[in-house]
């Protein structure tokens, strides 16, 4: 965090960071790791279908995060954070998965 000359506090962090928990290339630990080692003041760890645990690591917050993707008439992704991550959200409504019939009659 830095404070500007004005007094507001800034805050380093990433919001949207994938790992070996789906597309990444490093682990979860060596994420936040890394992060923290180049000074950020919070990470959200954002997998595809894969809420991660939140926590804090060394005065870096970790915040618990997913990635969806939904295929309807196109491909779109939904990040969601602050999620239970014990629940893991595996049955959310039909996502990536919806029928076509069930837009068709809709306004």
């Amino acid at each position: 965090m830095i404070t500007d000359s004005k007094g507001n506090k800034w805050y380093k962090g990433n919001l949207h960071t994938h790992t070996t928990s789906s597309d990444g290339a490093v682990s979860p630990d060596e994420a936040i790791k890394l992060y923290n080692g180049l000074g950020y003041d919070f990470v959200a760890l954002t997998d595809h279908w894969h809420v991660n645990e939140p926590g804090e690591y060394n005065g870096t917050l970790i915040l618990s995060g997913v990635e969806y993707d939904i295929s309807v008439d196109g491909c779109y992704h939904v990040v969601g954070y602050g999620l239970d991550f014990k629940q893991q959200y595996r049955n959310v409504p039909y996502i990536g998965v919806m029928k076509p019939e069930i837009y068709e009659n809709a306004d």
